[in-house]
């Protein structure tokens, strides 16, 4: 987790908070410094939280539904988070409710490798029949 931290300040250009800050550094600086590298942290951690707890509630379309998980996960790799596609496409099943068991099932344990794509497939032809 450290090294995610330090990569998503890099990548915010706020890699000083990594180091020592200077001593003739303003302290409203480091302040700002400091608050600026606590919030990108906590916006990746509070991304990560959303998409481990997302579940699709009764009623919504499935189409909506991963749209609305495409965007959590499109949010993380912006920020340089990676997934794997499988772990992707096994959150996304795990997303679905009771109603979509049989389905979830014949994903799983139908097919030698799940990827995100031929999931993406199937649920497109599930949501039209």
């Amino acid at each position: 987790m450290e090294t995610q931290n330090a990569c998503l300040l890099i990548q915010h250009g706020r890699e000083a908070a990594l180091e020592v800050l200077p001593e003739d550094m303003k302290a409203q600086e480091k302040a700002e410094l400091n608050k600026k590298a606590h919030s990108a942290v906590i916006l990746c951690s509070c991304n990560k939280k959303k998409l481990y707890r997302f579940d699709m509630p009764t009623g919504r379309k499935i189409s909506k539904h991963i749209d609305e998980f495409n965007k959590i996960v499109l949010d993380l790799e912006n920020i340089e988070v990676k997934f794997k596609d499988e772990d992707i496409a096994l959150l996304l099943l795990a997303s679905l409710p009771a109603l979509y068991e049989h389905f979830v099932d014949t994903l799983l344990y139908g097919r030698e490798a799940l990827t995100l794509k031929d999931m993406m497939a199937t649920v497109e032809t599930v949501e039209e029949g």
